[in-house]
């Protein structure tokens, strides 16, 4: 009986660190990555995009809090190169992958202008 609270206690911490197991289905890791990412840097990355990224991670090291956060680095490093005025066309990159996506605050405006 210890054991099997000590593996629920377990399993209800690692989910709370947004941990990528096998059971979930595809679009619900996409769906984790976009809404870790919206919250960390309010920027909603394409499910094209997230689904590309978590094919080119390596699996044993996947989360969604690490994909979201190299998302978010990738934007932010992207987005500063903007304002410095060394942007380029070239989009940010997470393991080769174009991070394609929108703001959230563009998202909320469109949805305003309708």
């Amino acid at each position: 009986m210890r054991k099997l609270l000590a593996v629920l206690a377990l399993s209800i911490v690692l989910g709370g660190c947004g941990v990528i197991t096998p059971e979930m289905t595809l679009s619900e890791k996409v769906k984790a990555i976009q809404d870790k990412a919206v919250q960390l840097c309010a920027y909603l990355p394409q499910a094209t995009a997230v689904t590309a990224m978590l094919s080119a991670a390596n699996p044993a090291v996947t989360s969604v809090g690490a994909v979201a956060n190299a998302i978010c680095t990738a934007i932010t490093n992207w987005s500063s190169k903007r304002t410095e005025g060394t942007f380029t066309t070239e989009c940010p990159r997470v393991n080769g992958v174009c991070v394609e996506g929108t703001f959230v605050d563009t998202i909320k405006e469109k949805t305003k202008e309708k």
